[in-house]
C-alpha cells in the first residue's frame, strides 16, 4: 500500500487542481508511512491556509523531518502521469487505499472476535461481509459532482447497453451501471438461453468485459450453447463437426476470447465481488439465485433476503450491470402459465432491490395449447422504473438456442 500512498500524495502535488479529492477523502490516520503522514498534514494545512503548493514548498519543509529523502522518490510516481485521466487515476487510487485500510480493520476486528470462546461462526461471517464492498464514507454529494459523473457517462455511452429484444429495450431505455435486472421463470423454460441470446448481443455491440457465473452448468456445458447460438446447429450437429473436426472454432474464440469470462463454481455474493474487482467485469450474469452460496444460520427467506440487497448494493458500489435469473415457485405451474411479478421464490425482497423484472412462459408446455404456441416463448417486461410494463412473442429454436422476437403486445 506505500506505493499507492506514495502515487497519490505525488499526483496530489504535481497537479494540486486534484488536491481536493485527497483532503476530501482521506485522513492522516489512512497512510501507513510515517513520512507520508507528514507530508500529507503538511499539504492538508497548505490547503486550509489557502497557499500554493508544489514541490518547492514541500521539499522545503521536509528537511530534517524525514527519516531518509523521499521527495525524489514521490517525483518518480508523478512522471508519466498526463491531464487527460489523472482524475480517474487519483480516484482509483484513493478508493483503493481506503479499501485496504478497511480490510485491515476488519481482519483486526475478526482476530479479537475469535478469541472470545463464545463467539458465534455467524457473527465472524457478518464481520467479513462487511468488508467486501467498501465504499467512500467521504463520498462527495455535491451536484456538481453528480452532473460532472453523468456527462462522464454520456460521454463513454455508458447507457448503451441494451439485451437486443428491440420493443423491452425501447422501454427501458438502456442499460445503466449500478442496476440490476432479474429473469424469472420455470426450470425447463429456457431462462438460461435467453440470458446466452442477450450476451451474444453485448458482446457483438460493446466491449465491456462480461462475467457468467454460471452455477448449475459447467463451462463444457455453457460453451456447447454458446457455439450451438453461434454457428446455429444443434446439439448433435455440433458435437460430430466439433469430433470430425469440420468445425473452424477460431471464429468463436475470437468474438468471446476478449469479452467473456465464465465461471463454473458455486460462490456466495462477497466472492462474485471479489472476482468482478479482480478480472475488471462490467456486466455480470449470474445463473441462477437460488443456487448462491448462502450464509448459514438463516432461513432461506432470510438468507434469499439478504443475499439480492446485496446484490444490488454490489451493483451500485462496484458500478457494474447484474443480470440475474430467478427460478419462480410453483405458481407458474409447468412453464406454461403467465409469470407474474409476485412468483419469486423464498422473498419478496427480488421485487423490491430489482430495477428490472422480467418474466418468461411457453404456453407450449402445456398439454393441448394448440400449434400456434409451437416454438414461441412470451417475455414480458414485469417491472420498468422507467417506464411501462410491455410483454413480446418471441421464436424460441429449441435445436439451436436461438430466441428472436416475433412482435409486441
Amino acid at each position: 500500500m506505500i506505493e499507492i500512498e506514495n502515487s497519490i500524495l505525488a499526483v496530489s502535488i504535481e497537479f494540486p487542481e486534484y488536491i481536493y479529492l485527497m483532503t476530501d477523502s482521506l485522513q492522516m490516520e489512512d497512510f501507513s508511512s510515517p513520512d507520508n503522514r507528514i507530508i500529507y498534514a503538511k499539504i492538508q494545512k497548505l490547503v486550509q491556509e489557502k497557499e500554493e503548493i508544489s514541490w518547492i514548498k514541500i521539499e522545503a519543509y521536509l528537511r530534517g523531518k524525514t527519516k531518509e529523502p523521499i521527495l525524489g522518490r514521490l517525483l518518480e510516481y508523478s512522471r508519466g502521469f498526463y491531464r487527460m485521466g489523472i482524475e480517474r487515476c487519483l480516484r482509483d487510487n484513493i478508493k483503493t487505499l481506503k479499501k485496504e485500510n478497511a480490510k485491515r480493520a476488519i481482519a483486526q476486528e475478526i482476530e479479537r472476535q475469535v478469541k472470545d470462546p463464545a463467539v458465534e461462526l455467524e457473527t465472524i461471517i457478518e464481520i467479513a461481509e462487511r468488508g467486501v464492498y467498501i465504499s467512500n464514507k467521504d463520498e462527495d454529494g455535491s451536484f456538481e459532482t453528480a452532473m460532472t459523473e453523468y456527462l462522464e457517462a454520456k460521454k463513454q455511452d455508458k447507457t448503451n447497453i441494451n439485451m437486443g429484444y428491440p420493443t423491452i429495450d425501447k422501454n427501458v431505455g438502456g442499460l445503466l451501471f449500478g442496476e440490476l435486472v432479474g429473469i424469472m421463470a420455470r426450470t425447463s423454460v429456457g431462462k438460461t438461453f435467453l440470458a446466452l441470446n442477450i450476451i451474444e448481443h453485448m458482446a457483438n455491440k460493446t466491449d465491456l468485459m462480461i462475467g457468467l457465473f454460471s452455477q448449475e452448468m459447467s463451462k463444457v456445458s455453457v460453451i456447447e450453447r454458446i457455439a450451438q447460438l453461434h454457428f446455429g446447429m444443434t446439439r448433435w450437429e455440433l458435437i460430430e463437426k466439433v469430433r470430425s473436426g469440420g468445425l473452424n472454432l477460431y471464429d468463436i474464440k475470437r468474438q468471446y476470447e476478449k469479452k467473456l469470462n465464465i465461471y463454473s463454481h458455486i460462490y456466495s455474493t462477497s466472492e462474485i465481488g471479489r472476482i468482478v474487482e479482480r478480472d475488471a467485469l462490467k456486466i455480470v450474469f449470474i445463473d441462477y439465485l437460488q443456487l448462491m452460496r448462502k450464509t448459514k444460520g438463516r432461513s432461506l427467506y432470510e438468507a434469499t433476503t439478504y443475499q439480492i440487497a446485496e446484490l444490488k448494493e454490489m451493483a451500485k458500489n462496484l458500478d457494474i450491470l447484474i443480470v440475474l435469473l430467478i427460478q419462480v415457485s410453483r405458481k407458474a405451474e409447468g412453464g406454461w402459465e403467465p409469470v407474474t411479478i409476485d412468483m419469486a421464490r423464498e422473498s419478496g425482497a427480488i421485487e423490491e432491490n430489482c430495477d428490472f423484472l422480467i418474466g418468461m412462459w411457453s404456453p407450449a408446455l402445456k398439454d393441448g395449447s394448440g400449434a400456434e404456441w409451437e416454438n414461441k416463448l412470451i417475455v414480458r417486461l414485469l417491472k420498468n422504473k422507467r417506464g411501462p410494463s410491455v410483454g413480446i412473442t418471441c421464436r424460441f429454436d429449441f435445436q439451436t438456442g436461438k430466441i428472436m422476437e416475433l412482435g409486441h403486445e
